[in-house]
C-alpha cells in the first residue's frame, strides 16, 4: 500500500469551479437585467403616452378594379396622377430609398 492511496483528495477546485461558473452566470443575468428592464419600463411608458393620445389608427380604402384579366388597372382620377413608372435595367439590386425617397419629396405638400 502506498502512502498516498489511503488520503482521499480535497475537492476545493472542484468547488471553486463550482462558485465561478454560478458567479459568471449571476454577472451576465444581472447585466440582461440591468440592459433589459429600463428599456421595458421606457417602452411601456412610451406605448401607455401613445395610446392614450390618440384614438385608433385611420386608414383610407380605395377600391381597385382589375380590368381585362389583370393586366390594366382602373383607378380613381385623384390616385391616376400618383401612378409612376419605375425602371431599373442594369441587373443591380436598387435600394428602397432610391425608389421612396423621390416619391416622397414629389408628393410632399408645400409648408
Amino acid at each position: 500500500m502506498s502512502a498516498t492511496g489511503g488520503i482521499p483528495m480535497p475537492l476545493r477546485s472542484w468547488n471553486r469551479r463550482h462558485l465561478a461558473v454560478a458567479g459568471a452566470v449571476l454577472l451576465v443575468a444581472a447585466a440582461f437585467l440591468l440592459g433589459y428592464l429600463p428599456r421595458r419600463f421606457a417602452r411601456s411608458k412610451l406605448a401607455a403616452s401613445t395610446a392614450a393620445q390618440q384614438g385608433p389608427p385611420r386608414v383610407a380604402v380605395t377600391k381597385a378594379v382589375a380590368v381585362d384579366a389583370g393586366r390594366t388597372l382602373s383607378l380613381p382620377a385623384d390616385l391616376v396622377a400618383r401612378v409612376h413608372s419605375v425602371r431599373h435595367y442594369n441587373g443591380q439590386p436598387i435600394p428602397a430609398a432610391a425608389i421612396t425617397e423621390p416619391l416622397l419629396k414629389m408628393e410632399a405638400v408645400p409648408a
